[in-house]
């Protein structure tokens, strides 16, 4: 039953968001995309994708460390490579397979021209957006680039991604004088995570979510995995 709500995806997620808000009219106030939705006015090519596809089917481990240290800069710290990689690598391979065949016959064109609600993203410069194209589906599309860092923007580079973010956040939220305050919540109460101490940095720490459940619930140990609730955080300054 949320109401003015802004969502936030990164890569495909920017294009689950558009889906997400083309779905609810008039319940979304904002998408904004990370590293997403560069160019929405591509045709699908599924056979362009193939093969792509079959060398994961061959060797998914190899192709996605190869994929991961591409869409990186040489600079990137090498334990945020390896935090990507060990994620990815977490992931079944025949779910994360399927979503790339999905990705080459989706088309975010159907739903760029159903939605009202403005887009921004929040991009690397790793790859161009295509800014005045995008406008042609949608008037309200913008996008503010972030230099020198890869697929992952929000890992590589957290402060300056946040206080991107938090900027995009004022702009599009409601203001303060509306008295309406915006709540940042995460879409999925439960994280699951390799590195349950990284995970807490940024989502307890800097985010300020709300630890609901950890286990072992032992404060002696450290958890293998938390619950976080984002219903904590509310940013209350606008302008």
């Amino acid at each position: 039953k949320l109401e003015g709500a802004i969502l936030v995806g990164h890569a495909m997620g920017g294009q689950v968001a558009l889906e997400a808000a083309a779905a609810v009219p008039g319940r979304v106030d904002a998408v904004i995309g990370v590293d997403s939705l560069h160019r929405l006015g591509v045709d699908p090519n599924p056979e362009r994708l193939e093969p792509y596809v079959a060398r994961f089917e061959d060797d998914y481990d190899g192709e996605m460390e190869a994929f991961i240290r591409a869409a990186l800069p040489e600079k990137s710290a090498e334990a945020v490579r390896r935090r990507i990689l060990e994620d990815a690598r977490a992931c079944a391979p025949e779910i994360a397979i399927s979503l790339m065949e999905h990705f080459g016959v989706h088309d975010p064109r159907i739903a760029a021209t159903k939605i009202e609600c403005r887009v921004v993203c929040i991009n690397s410069d790793g790859a161009p957006t295509f800014v005045d194209e995008n406008r042609a589906l949608l008037t309200s599309f913008d996008a503010t680039i972030m230099k020198g860092v890869g697929h992952w923007p929000h890992l590589e580079a957290p402060e300056e991604f946040l206080a991107r973010l938090r900027a995009e956040l004022a702009r599009l939220g409601p203001r303060e004088e509306e008295g309406v305050q915006a709540l940042l919540q995460s879409l999925s109460p439960i994280l699951y995570c390799e590195d349950v101490a990284a995970a807490r940095a940024f989502y307890v720490d800097g985010l300020a979510f709300e630890e609901t459940d950890r286990l072992p619930r032992d404060e002696s140990l450290a958890p293998d995995f938390v619950a976080l609730m984002g219903f904590s955080q509310w940013l209350a300054h606008y302008d």
